[in-house]
């Protein structure tokens, strides 16, 4: 399920995926599947599931607004031009919008940053920087895409934040 958002989110969810491809190496347009771009999947899959995961869960109610969300940012980092791998996006499909979990604690580290900490290092760039930026923001319009920003939502992504950005 699609639903409306910003152009400006729109923007950023793109240019995470060029900056996330840029840091993984992988083309810009290219689609990702398993057998070339496993750690890039995985890495995604555990920095977006356990940041989205424990916003969602934070005010004890995982709205579908949230999930799709999350499912939608997810199409446009790992399939750029729209053309959507069925087995992989199903695959995803099913453990987003089955998430249960009770304890909202967004673990570390994020793995997309710490490789973006190594790859600014050796090309001398701050993309680790811009893509923790463009994530506190994904994590931001996470928890006001349901219409409303819970009391327990704002203290984990405050917590979420400063932590972050520690």
């Amino acid at each position: 399920m699609e639903f409306k958002i910003s152009n400006k989110t729109r923007l950023e969810h793109r240019q995470l995926s060029q900056l996330l491809r840029k840091v993984y190496g992988i083309n810009t347009k290219a689609n990702v599947s398993f057998s070339k771009h496993g750690g890039f999947i995985v890495d995604v899959l555990k920095d977006f599931s356990n940041i989205s995961y424990n916003l969602a869960i934070a005010d004890y109610v995982p709205s579908e607004e949230e999930k799709n969300f999350m499912l939608q940012v997810i199409k446009v980092i790992f399939f750029p031009t729209g053309n959507n791998n069925g087995k992989i996006l199903e695959t995803i499909k099913k453990q987003i919008l089955s998430f249960e979990t009770n304890n909202p604690e967004i673990d570390s580290p994020i793995y997309v940053i710490e490789k973006a900490k190594g790859f600014d290092k050796i090309n001398k760039t701050k993309h680790a920087d811009e893509i923790r930026d463009l994530i506190v923001s994904y994590a931001e319009t996470l928890t006001l895409v349901d219409g409303f920003e819970s009391v327990r939502e704002f203290e984990v992504l405050e917590t979420f934040k400063l932590w972050i950005n520690d």
